[in-house]
């Protein structure tokens, strides 16, 4: 799921152990307590998804201009 534009997904009981999120927009995510974070416990309404290495970017412009920059480091 890395880098992937996951914003509004409905992610109720989805299991993301393990699951490598750096740079994926993980913004207004819908998970509920069955939901499973990459390191294994329970989601909670106050998780932080940047531990993960994920992004909150509502805009879709803003999320372009983003991965944009993303491939520009590579070079």
């Amino acid at each position: 799921l890395e880098g992937a534009n996951l914003k509004g997904a409905q992610l109720e009981g989805a299991n993301l152990w393990e699951a490598q999120l750096k740079n994926a927009n993980m913004a207004k995510v819908i998970c509920d307590e069955r939901t499973i974070l990459p390191d294994g416990k329970h989601w909670t309404s106050d998780v932080d998804w940047s531990q993960f290495d994920a992004v909150l970017i509502e805009d879709w412009d803003e999320w372009r201009a983003y991965k944009r920059s993303l491939k520009n480091e590579d070079t």
